[in-house]
């Protein structure tokens, strides 16, 4: 199993967590893993066993991990089981020793840097070459030649190590973990069952939480509803359509009087369309706000989502008794601009609404109108603000096309001519700063500083 593998990567994380390395990488056979050594041979080998000493040697110089002492447990069982006369009758010493310089063999290849060659095996057990040599040979000898390990086996066994390690825990320190627990309790046959109950009171709690959050927002629902009926003493109101971007949808703007104006998705104009007023009580908004709001569903419609801050436009729709101006709003909108510009965008469309509900001009197309509110802006002598409110108009209501393109064009133009030009102080050099500062130290004033 070589260290660039997922699943190397994924045991070793998993033996960090459940065999007590913590922090540390699990390069050694760490303290618990030695104990449980000593604990297998003295309940498997009654005639002789392992001391703990010999076992933490092995352990701290030798060159085995938890991945290698794994594969070297399941050749000791499988030992153990074929030839149970030779293995009682064995020192574990000589059986542990080759166990583990097999399983590194049978992990690591030889080119890798975690293979370790038999010399510096026999060096950290204090022993000779020769004879780990003739141990391993013996010991693969009765193993049949049988050292492959299938992952079910080799997970199996971890499982074992992570159990013992767990329970060891539990008995020295009085108190277990997460960890200790859920190895713990793996092996209960209840787990199957308590999932079964966890996994139903989930479900009873969601339906219940569903059902009162239900119970609350029908009558809201219902109360909202009621509010946004829109009373109309002359006729019956004009319905206004829920917008989207794939749907061809016209936008009715009120100026007063009876007068109406109609755009489609692309912001132009449709003559010859009459329809009757739509109109608040007299506790409703401004006519002008009524406007803007039908303003910035037209630019809605058009531009798509655009922008986040949709909270105020939508209290200001529902205040005026405009529900579906207020979805619309509410589900369209998505905000790539910042609060300021969006403010600054909001306030100049207000002023160009209510411009165009003046008498003189309320007649006009909107293209037309637009042109002639940046000539009234300029003749208002805001040169400054000109290109913000361009700007506004654009982003709101779309571009300009043909003509009216070209005009506003010419009117930023001359505005841009007709700004002050902007006069920036012109920076010391260094060698005028050289030359006050030699004037400084040379002067015979007390005021004067001086370079010390």
């Amino acid at each position: 199993m070589a260290p660039q593998f997922p699943d190397f990567r994924r045991v070793r994380r998993r033996i960090r967590r459940t065999l007590c390395y913590g922090s540390k990488q699990p390069q050694n056979v760490n303290l618990p893993l030695s104990e449980l050594v000593v604990d297998y041979f003295n309940k498997r080998s009654p005639f002789d066993y392992i001391s703990p000493e010999t076992s933490a040697s092995i352990s701290d110089r030798g060159y085995a991990d938890p991945c290698t002492l794994v594969v070297a447990m399941v050749y000791l069982d499988r030992l153990r089981v074929n030839d149970k006369k030779w293995f009682e009758s064995s020192d574990p010493t000589d059986l542990y020793l080759p166990a583990l310089v097999l399983a590194s063999k049978f992990l690591h290849d030889s080119d890798t840097y975690d293979r370790a060659s038999n010399a510096e095996w026999s060096e950290a057990a204090s022993i000779s070459t020769q004879h780990l040599n003739q141990l391993e040979w013996e010991f693969v000898q009765r193993l049949n030649w049988n050292v492959m390990v299938e992952e079910a086996e080799f997970n199996r066994w971890l499982g074992f190590f992570e159990y013992w390690v767990a329970n060891d825990f539990l008995a020295k320190n009085g108190f277990c973990t997460y960890n200790e627990i859920a190895q713990l309790s793996s092996g209960l046959p209840l787990m199957a069952m308590i999932q079964s109950l966890v996994s139903f009171f989930s479900l009873m709690t969601l339906v219940y939480t569903f059902s009162v959050v239900s119970l609350f927002a029908v009558p809201c629902s219902l109360l909202r509803a009621d509010h946004g009926i829109v009373e109309n003493s002359t006729g019956k109101a004009t319905p206004v359509p829920p917008f989207h971007s794939s749907e061809k949808v016209e936008i009715l703007i009120t100026l007063g009087d009876n007068q109406h104006k109609y755009w489609n998705e692309n912001g132009v104009e449709i003559e010859g369309i009459s329809a009757e007023t739509s109109t608040c009580d007299s506790n409703s908004s401004t006519l002008a706000d009524e406007a803007n709001l039908n303003v910035f569903a037209c630019g809605i419609n058009e531009l798509g989502p655009l922008w986040k801050e949709a909270a105020d436009l939508c209290e200001t729709a529902i205040e005026c008794r405009l529900p579906r101006v207020a979805d619309a709003i509410r589900y369209s909108l998505r905000n790539h601009r910042s609060n300021a510009t969006f403010k600054a965008y909001s306030i100049k469309c207000k002023k160009f609404v209510q411009w165009w509900g003046e008498e003189r001009v309320k007649d006009l197309p909107i293209s037309k109108a637009r042109n002639l509110f940046l000539a009234h802006c300029i003749d208002k002598s805001q040169h400054i603000s000109l290109p913000t409110t361009s700007a506004a108009l654009t982003f709101f209501l779309g571009k300009q096309k043909g003509a009216d393109k070209d005009i506003e064009t010419s009117l930023l133009d001359s505005a841009a001519r007709s700004r002050a030009p902007v006069k920036h102080r012109a920076k010391i050099s260094t060698a005028d700063y050289s030359k006050i500062v030699r004037l400084g130290d040379s002067s015979q004033d007390p005021k004067a500083f001086s370079i010390q």
